[in-house]
């Protein structure tokens, strides 16, 4: 008898709900799948946060020890330290025992200057730092900053003392016109989502599809299920469509949970860009759809062709590294979307993914590519995944 369109969709949602009921019934890998979306937005907000309270900090005056050799060398320049509210402390020893006592970390850095500084208006300075060590890094930076501006003061005074124009000092100026967004680095973490978005696309659905192929296949309960009146798309179809389901709901929680510490991140900083709107996270939602179809489709490929769930599990944990990588590439390296880029499945849609995270609005003619050639390709993978289910291979998995 031939399958009517209401009958064979009722098979299909029957297979559906008894995929999704058995893999909900699976507490512990249920409670694993909705918290491993939480680690890389929890892990990229604490980095922005860091990042984000440590230049607070930074733009704000902070006020250091200065531990310095030869200070009455420059009175004028250690008078301007202490201006600034910095304290000056006298440091005494080989240059030997200095430059031990900063990698050691109990000075961040020593300033020696030298004597020829007294009897000159020009001189230089050496700076004993150490640049595997933050604080070092920080306070020295401090240090240079009040040494750059003294320097900068010190040439206009002495041009002005030779009764010359101080601007001479400067003859060229640059001012730049930012066509662009804001610079902040919030946007090299807020670039990071499109890649780790794709990741968990490819990562959602991962256990659920194992468990519903390979996984039956060793328990003995996919062979009667194959024998049952469903035809073998039916039956592949249902199981995808719940693989779909699952997968997105781990997409949403990722996004969800990047909204929220993305957004504690940067609260109470004045000098760091907001996160992506709500819409952008709603857009990048509805845009992973048909990632989402292709990467069901391909997984359930993998399962239908390995031999055991330990093989199946190498490979589909395997899978989701492929696109993190051109992803996180595109992170230091972005690209303007093409229309050649649209075509290419998973890639197109990264390409629109970094155009939505940088506030930039997203060309329909580019979507439309990106949307119909990544389904096409989840057809043609879901295809070749139904000829697989057709196969005895699929049952005795020989």
């Amino acid at each position: 008898m031939k399958t009517t369109r209401t009958s064979w969709w009722r098979l299909v949602s029957i297979v559906f709900t008894k995929e999704v009921s058995d893999h909900a019934r699976d507490r512990r890998s249920i409670i694993l799948s909705l918290l491993f979306p939480l680690l890389a937005p929890v892990l990229i907000g604490f980095l922005l946060y860091t990042v984000s309270h440590a230049n607070v900090q930074g733009r704000s005056q902070r006020v250091i020890e200065v531990p310095v050799v030869g200070a009455e060398y420059a009175p004028r320049l250690m008078q301007g330290f202490r201006d600034k509210g910095h304290t000056l402390v006298e440091m005494e020893g080989s240059r030997a025992e200095l430059r031990a006592k900063v990698l050691a970390g109990h000075i961040s850095f020593v300033l020696i200057i030298p004597e020829s500084a007294a009897d000159s208006p020009t001189y230089g300075i050496e700076i004993i730092t150490d640049r595997t060590n933050p604080r070092s890094l920080a306070d020295t930076a401090e240090a240079m900053r009040h040494i750059t501006g003294f320097g900068r003061a010190e040439a206009e005074r002495l041009i002005t003392d030779a009764g010359l124009d101080p601007h001479i000092a400067v003859p060229i100026t640059v001012s730049q016109v930012n066509v662009g967004r804001a610079p902040s680095q919030a946007y090299l973490f807020y670039n990071m989502i499109p890649s780790m978005l794709t990741f968990m696309v490819f990562m959602g659905a991962v256990y659920l599809t194992i468990d519903s192929s390979v996984g039956e296949r060793e328990r003995g309960s996919l062979e009667p299920l194959m024998s049952a009146p469903v035809a073998r798309w039916e039956l592949l179809l249902g199981k995808s469509l719940a693989g779909l389901l699952y997968t997105m709901a781990v997409v949403a929680m990722n996004l969800i949970a990047f909204r929220f510490a993305l957004s504690k991140a940067v609260e109470g900083t004045s000098g760091m860009a907001p996160p992506p709107s709500v819409d952008v996270y709603i857009a990048l939602f509805l845009l992973s759809i048909p990632i989402a179809a292709l990467a069901v489709g391909v997984q359930v490929t993998i399962a239908a062709i390995t031999r055991s769930a330990k093989e199946a599990q190498i490979y589909l944990g395997l899978l989701p590294t492929v696109p993190l990588v051109p992803g996180l590439i595109m992170v230091f390296n972005p690209v303007a979307p093409t229309v050649g880029m649209a075509m290419v499945p998973v890639y197109g849609q990264l390409g629109l993914f970094l155009e939505l995270t940088n506030g930039r609005s997203l060309d329909p003619g580019l979507v439309a590519v990106s949307v119909v050639s990544t389904m096409i390709a989840a057809a043609l993978v879901f295809w070749l995944a139904s000829k697989l289910f057709e196969s005895e291979r699929m049952i005795f998995g020989a």
